[in-house]
């Protein structure tokens, strides 16, 4: 059945199981349907798909537009954690159903992000079919003076104290770029919490590690030093430009916006330090749950061999390829749909 649905859709060409699921996926969501209820597109075992329902054919006369998509239940509250070292972890839980907890860059901000419209569908989606839970730790701190240290092992326990705080006893792990590394060591030092992991814009080592080269000579850490908070330089936007090369410009604009909204200079170079000299290769072989790896083909932050090294070293991994230059997927962005339809067919395999 499989072969039948490649060479009717993708005429033979060669493609990998995740492309071939995420169609699926799309196909059942077009419907109403899941992978859950499969109560229209039924997987038969060792045969193929099976459309359980009558198709009948109508003539729509009625051109009245369609409803209106559902609204996310407002459990929009925020609450907060006290964390290690005086830190303060704003955290968020919405949605219903299987719980995952996303890791984004540390920077990231999940109060900020709620006032650009691009950026706030982008967190909130998993929410319409999960129960997901989004923290933040950086712009609620005490204050660091010039003796900011910036740690993945504190990430991690984070992640442990927010899970611990929400009631998630074992759930998803949904990780973003270097959102990676602390997510990895969580799952490595608690297996048992962890029944999946997607990993997207992932890498084993940062910049520096693998290429050899001095931190002071990151290209992105001088943009920060001469544009970050900078009326005169106007650098923001062009520091987030390589991230996102085929945008949407109004993406990249609000990225900048919401990353340097709540973080210094001085904390933004110091976990530019960090994600260039990061190795997290030790703690690979301790996971055992299925991971999806995904990755732009022409991502040009973090190259796909570096995810391609990631499915090599991980256990029972897959690596799902996507045809953009774009280091993250992005609402508005033209496979944001194929995106969302493939992590939602992992996640409920």
């Amino acid at each position: 059945m499989r072969d039948e649905i490649i060479d009717q859709v993708w005429s033979g060409r060669i493609v990998s199981e995740s492309a071939v699921s995420a169609r699926i996926a799309s196909a059942r969501a077009a419907v109403g349907d899941d992978g859950k209820r499969q109560s229209i597109i039924r997987t038969v075992h060792r045969r193929g798909l099976e459309m359980v329902v009558p198709v009948v054919t109508v003539e729509v006369t009625d051109r009245s537009p369609a409803p209106a998509s559902p609204v996310l239940r407002s459990n929009e509250r925020l609450r907060y954690l006290r964390g290690r070292g005086g830190t303060s972890i704003a955290y968020r839980v919405r949605g219903e159903g299987s719980p995952v907890i996303r890791v984004s860059p540390a920077a990231w901000d999940i109060l900020e992000e709620q006032t650009s419209s691009i950026w706030k569908e982008t967190g909130d989606w998993l929410s319409r079919h999960h129960q997901q839970l989004r923290f933040s730790t950086n712009g609620s701190h005490d204050g660091h003076g010039s003796g900011y240290q910036f740690d993945f092992d504190e990430l991690a326990e984070d992640i442990e104290r927010v899970a611990d705080a929400a009631g998630f006893d074992r759930f998803a792990i949904l990780a973003d770029s270097s959102g990676f590394h602390p997510a990895i060591r969580f799952t490595a030092n608690h297996p048992e919490r962890v029944s999946r992991m997607v990993i997207t814009g992932g890498y084993i080592e940062g910049r520096a590690q693998r290429t050899g080269t001095a931190l002071s000579d990151d290209v992105f850490r001088q943009l920060v030093e001469k544009g970050w908070h900078n009326e005169t330089a106007k650098l923001d936007a062009a520091i987030f430009l390589p991230y996102l090369p085929e945008g949407p410009l109004e993406a990249i604009i609000d990225a900048a916006r919401v990353f340097q909204a709540t973080t210094t200079r001085e904390e933004e170079l110091a976990q530019r330090d960090a994600i260039n000299s990061v190795d997290s290769s030790s703690f690979l072989k301790e996971i055992t749950c299925p991971v999806l790896i995904v990755h732009g083909r022409h991502d040009a932050i973090h190259p796909v061999s570096e995810a391609q090294r990631l499915a090599e070293e991980l256990l029972n991994a897959e690596l799902w390829i996507m045809e953009t230059a774009n280091h993250l997927p992005v609402a508005g962005h033209r496979l944001w749909e194929e995106y969302k339809a493939g992590v939602l067919a992992f996640l409920e395999n």
